[in-house]
């Protein structure tokens, strides 16, 4: 499974802390992303490496021009992965905006009988 790391704001030190940490093949660098395949334990990973803003694993791709297929694929991971009734869910797109994602995930989810709310941090 293809993980990544945002990498913080020295980008050079950030990634030099993944290459001390991560064993195996080097992080492939896009931007301000680092892209990897080593098996990590998430919580233990962000607590050793300082200069990574956030750690995730990469679930699918789709064309940015696919959003109902990507609503769908985000509510298959939520209902596959349950952790309350309640979804509160918020979304970080790097690149390009997706102004219309969240309201398609949110009305996906309803159409399954999940009540959801979407967190923004503005």
């Amino acid at each position: 499974m293809k993980r990544f790391a945002v990498l913080g704001s020295h980008p050079l030190l950030s990634l030099a802390e993944l290459n001390a940490v991560l064993v195996g093949k080097p992080p492939c660098v896009i931007g301000s992303l680092a892209l990897f395949e080593t098996p990590w334990e998430g919580d233990w990973l962000h607590k050793k490496i300082a200069g990574v803003t956030k750690l995730g694993e990469i679930i699918a791709s789709f064309p940015l021009a696919d959003l109902p297929r990507l609503s769908q694929k985000l509510t298959e991971f939520v209902l596959t992965h349950p952790r309350q009734k309640r979804v509160l869910f918020g979304l970080t797109v790097y690149g390009k905006k997706l102004k219309k994602l969240e309201m398609e995930l949110k009305k996906e989810l309803s159409t399954r009988g999940i009540s959801s709310r979407w967190v923004t941090g503005e």
